[in-house]
């Protein structure tokens, strides 16, 4: 789905819905199911995805057993431009300690060799990468201009640091090229037009726990799972962007997230655009959304908090809270579209198993929804 949507367009929409919203609180929301209607294949799944994601999630052993804290090199406070040298002199499973203080560099950090990169309390890095394209956040700059740039290489795991760019927007926080389970855990990144961006077969990455805040209104996507079969997404929270996650490709596992504002919380798209990436190729369209499981995800004050789209098929949403969606209405699954600006086929073969009180507007195909309130339109 091309994203090269006027501010027009999207004002009307908050317009349109404002006078419309539904009004719930996390202390009246009632999350009792009927499990019974759920078909056993896909409670299975649910099952199986999460017991995987939990265990990976409180065990990451494979990576601390990779690595020898005998290559552990700090960085001191006050820091300028030595991180990329302190990555390189770690050398290969090594270990590198952002200590507690301001930092900064003038330019990307590129990792590309497994490492774990770990910041102290209060380690604060300030990136000077470039701004964001000009116009609104749908408007997509020409080229992505990341912090910190994960390439081609396997498990690195960073934690811990909080990032910002120099100037009020930068371009991307994090990007992962080819980075395959890489573990992007309990960091802050804040004041970047894009926030995490998994690319380019980045397999089994795991995002865990961060806080990832736009620059309204320059943020466009928050968390981006671009080209990353089986991405674990869980415990982040992301606000002050257009879209909050934006989910492509195949398998992934989204859970436990709180989403704030914008268009959508967790959007189940396809990512495309006019965008060159950091290896100088211009972005392809990539998969679209297939087999996630959104579970148990919190969204806030978007215009719809849940919105599936752009051919997104055979997902599944179990179990979500919605709070307080712009149009009244919680989940979205649109047929054929121009809601966006340009044509997206519809979404199918999607099945949403709610809890009550969540309205689910459905106008795709052969779509199915379980619990809460279910309606046929409007469709836009």
């Amino acid at each position: 789905m091309n994203y090269k949507i006027v501010m027009p367009l999207f004002a009307t929409a908050l317009l349109i819905f404002a006078s419309c919203t539904k009004e719930k609180s996390p202390a009246d929301a009632d999350l009792k199911t009927d499990n019974s209607g759920i078909p056993a294949d896909i409670q299975a799944l649910v099952n199986q995805r999460m017991t995987q994601l939990n265990y990976d999630y409180e065990h990451p052993k494979m990576l601390e057993d990779g690595v020898s804290d005998r290559s552990e090199v700090h960085v001191p406070a006050g820091s300028v431009n030595q991180l990329q040298a302190a990555i390189n002199s770690a050398g290969p499973n090594g270990k590198v300690v952002v200590e507690s203080g301001d930092h900064w560099e003038s330019g990307t950090v590129t990792i590309t060799q497994m490492v774990r990169l770990f910041g102290e309390e209060g380690a604060n890095i300030y990136f000077n990468v470039s701004g964001p394209g000009s116009g609104f956040p749908f408007t997509i700059m020409n080229v992505l201009d990341p912090a910190i740039y994960i390439k081609d290489c396997n498990m690195v795991w960073i934690k811990g640091l909080s990032i910002y760019p120099q100037s009020s927007a930068g371009s991307t926080g994090i990007f992962l090229e080819k980075g395959r389970l890489a573990r992007i855990e309990g960091n802050l990144i804040s004041g970047f037009q894009f926030g995490i961006w998994a690319s380019d077969h980045s397999n089994m990455a795991r995002i865990y726990d961060n806080t990832v805040v736009g620059n309204t209104p320059l943020g466009v996507w928050g968390i981006i799972a671009e080209s990353a079969p089986s991405i674990q997404l869980k415990g982040n929270h992301v606000s002050k962007y257009g879209t909050c996650i934006f989910a492509s490709d195949k398998d992934g596992t989204m859970a436990e997230n709180t989403t704030v504002g914008g268009f959508s919380g967790p959007l189940l798209c396809t990512v495309q655009g006019n965008v060159k990436l950091p290896n100088g190729k211009m972005l392809k369209k990539a998969i679209s959304c297939v087999d996630w499981l959104v579970i148990k995800n919190k969204g806030y004050d978007s215009s719809w908090n849940y919105v599936v789209i752009d051919g997104a098929n055979n997902n599944y949403l179990f179990q979500n809270q919605s709070f307080n969606p712009v149009s009244g209405q919680d989940i979205y699954m649109l047929g054929d579209s121009y809601l966006v600006g340009s044509f997206t086929p519809t979404s199918y073969n999607n099945f949403a198993i709610n809890t009550a009180g969540i309205v689910t507007v459905d106008c795709g195909t052969n779509n199915n929804v379980l619990g809460g309130t279910k309606l046929d339109g409007p469709c836009y």
